[in-house]
C-alpha cells in the first residue's frame, strides 16, 4: 500500500510539472539550473514538454496500481527496473523535442 502512495505522489508531482509546462508563457525548462532553449514555436514546444510529463505521470500511476499486487508478485520485481528505463526514455524523448524546436 505504501508503494502505491509513493508512486501516486510522484505521479501527481509529475502531472503538476506537466501542467505548468503546458501552460507556460516562456519556454518550459526541463533540467534544473539549466537555461531553457530558444525555440521556434513556443506553444508547440511547451505543449510537447507538458504532454511528456503527463505521460510520465500516467506511467507512474500504472506502476502504483501494479504495486498493489503485493511484494511477492512479479510486478514487485519488474517495477524498479522499468522505472529506470522509463526515466531514461523520458530523457531521450525530451532530447528529440528540444532538437525539433530549438532555434539553430
Amino acid at each position: 500500500m505504501g508503494e502505491c502512495l509513493v508512486y501516486g505522489l510522484l505521479a501527481f508531482l509529475f502531472a503538476a510539472v506537466g501542467w505548468t509546462s503546458y501552460n507556460a508563457k516562456r519556454p518550459a525548462g526541463f533540467w534544473t539550473f539549466v537555461k531553457s532553449p530558444k525555440v521556434t514555436d513556443l506553444e508547440r514546444y511547451n505543449h510537447a514538454v507538458g504532454r511528456l510529463w503527463y505521460g510520465f505521470a500516467a506511467i507512474f500511476t500504472l506502476f502504483g496500481l501494479a504495486s498493489l499486487f503485493g511484494q511477492n508478485s512479479p510486478a514487485a520485481f519488474v517495477i524498479p527496473p522499468c522505472s529506470i528505463l522509463v526515466t531514461v526514455a523520458v530523457f531521450a524523448v525530451y532530447f528529440r523535442i528540444e532538437e525539433k524546436y530549438r532555434v539553430n
